[in-house]
């Protein structure tokens, strides 16, 4: 399906690849995947025959790979369906909870109240408001393992650029840059929100991760200068053998210049990446309904 054939149905959300619906008094939550596959999602009493109707939906329905119901949770995920097929299968869920009285109800409180759909920056969430005013005050976790995990892996281009451009200086500033986007949005990706530890976090990554560049510059700076003063070919590993006893006070200070123009364009990346994530609303447990 296009995003305009969704909007045509459901009400577009500021979360990417998510969109809403209220129809017939019940609400839903359209959840992209990728590949062609959606999540349809809705929050319900667990009452009547509703897992022979989930078992019914895979069986019966072409578009339908996977429906589950897990603490009142239901979904169903649906492969290259069009918004044709998609309106008719929202109508059978719909006559289906009608004729077993199955009505929405609270993610958090499971109760029978006043619904809407509340953006947190992680999810749509269906919830009341009196569930989403509690949660308001407690700030949404990231995940710090996972999230470091992530700015590692986001720190390896702008690392491996810096290593092999010990020869080209104007390279430093967007390696800095590279550093701050891939080490910031490598954990949000990971470890699934931003907080002010992931900040940290993910800025020391950087850090290590530049700090450990630097080290192999050293290294290749060796194997340069025996190539250049001796005409010798040395190794990687003998090269760092003997580096401890050839990198003097002058060469640190060089290595050290380079470390400092990189680390003022990462904090000044990291300050305009911070503000603008904020005046969008994605950070510390921004709760808009929709």
């Amino acid at each position: 399906m296009k995003k305009k054939e969704i909007e045509t149905l459901f009400k577009k959300t500021p979360k990417k690849g998510f969109y809403t619906l209220e129809k017939d008094g019940y609400l839903f939550v359209l959840e992209s995947l990728g590949l062609f596959k959606y999540g349809l999602l809705s929050v319900i009493e667990e009452k009547g025959p509703l897992n022979e109707f989930i078992d019914r939906l895979v069986i019966h329905n072409q578009y339908v790979e996977r429906s589950y119901i897990i603490n009142n949770e239901f979904g169903v995920v649906l492969n290259r369906i069009d918004i044709n097929a998609l309106e008719l299968l929202l109508d059978e869920i719909i006559a289906f909870f009608k004729d077993n009285h199955i009505e929405n109800i609270c993610l958090h409180c499971h109760q029978r109240k006043d619904l809407a759909f509340f953006y947190n920056d992680v999810n749509i969430e269906i919830s009341c408001e009196e569930c989403l005013q509690e949660v308001e005050y407690k700030e949404h976790s990231s995940h710090l393992l996972r999230g470091i995990l992530g700015a590692l892996i986001g720190c390896i281009i702008p690392t491996f650029l810096f290593i092999i451009s010990r020869h080209i200086g104007y390279l430093i500033a967007p390696v800095g840059i590279l550093y701050g986007l891939l080490a910031y949005y490598g954990y949000k990706k990971l470890g699934y929100y931003m907080d002010k530890k992931g900040i940290c976090a993910s800025f020391l990554t950087a850090v290590v991760t530049m700090f450990l560049g630097q080290s192999v510059r050293y290294v290749y700076d060796v194997v340069d200068a025996f190539q250049a003063n001796w005409k010798i070919k040395v190794s990687f590993s003998e090269a760092l053998g003997v580096m401890p006893g050839l990198i003097n006070g002058s060469v640190l200070a060089v290595g050290l210049v380079y470390l400092i123009y990189i680390l003022v364009f990462l904090l000044v990346t990291y300050v305009i990446v911070i503000v603008i994530e904020k005046r969008k609303g994605y950070h510390f447990n921004v709760i808009e309904k929709l």
